[in-house]
């Protein structure tokens, strides 16, 4: 895996990882609504985009599943169930994070304090570049969610939003997929 060290993302090297945005968990997270959202503009984008999407879902049989407004963005997929809180912690996971052979992770969910910090740092201890979505993630407290961020961008991860990182992706507005990106951050 090649990374850059300035950031930046392309079709052919970049994942996205939506880590545990389930139904039990939105009457407790702040922003919620903002966080799904974008979750949610980020899965479409990504499949306009033909990147692939990975999807969790921590102890599913006590949490319930991921929100029906991601499922919608999603289309078809199988989520992974995991009681790790790293990605990385889980063979299976890491495993399919690493087939895919992209080195530029996007990183959304919740908890920000938890799951997310954890993945984060196991992923760029396994040289992957992290980056942090913000307007994508959140915790229970807002002061858990800055702790989380400020944490992941001082241990090297790159702070993104779901507009940077879909106007990334692609190279200029002549670019074919520009009208269905620009439609979907809006």
């Amino acid at each position: 895996m090649e990374k850059d060290t300035f950031g930046r993302i392309k079709t052919s090297d970049t994942a996205l990882l939506i880590i545990d945005i389930q139904e039990k968990f939105i009457p407790h997270i702040d922003n919620i609504d903002r966080v799904v959202e974008n979750a949610a503009r980020l899965a479409k984008g990504c499949r306009e985009l033909e990147i692939p999407i990975i999807v969790t879902e921590q102890y599913p049989e006590g949490l319930g599943h991921t929100t029906e407004k991601i499922e919608e963005a999603l289309g078809k997929y199988t989520p992974f169930e995991k009681t790790a809180f790293s990605l990385f912690e889980d063979k299976t996971i890491k495993a399919a994070i690493a087939e895919l052979g992209r080195p530029n992770l996007l990183v959304t969910g919740i908890e920000a304090h938890v799951c997310l910090i954890k993945t984060v740092l196991d992923g760029l201890a396994e040289g992957y570049s992290m980056h942090w979505v913000a307007d994508a993630i959140s915790s229970r407290t807002k002061s858990n969610r800055k702790a989380a961020a400020a944490r992941a961008i001082q241990c090297g991860a790159f702070s993104s939003s779901t507009e940077m990182a879909l106007f990334q992706l692609i190279s200029s507005s002549r670019d074919e997929h520009f009208r269905a990106i620009s439609k979907i951050v809006k």
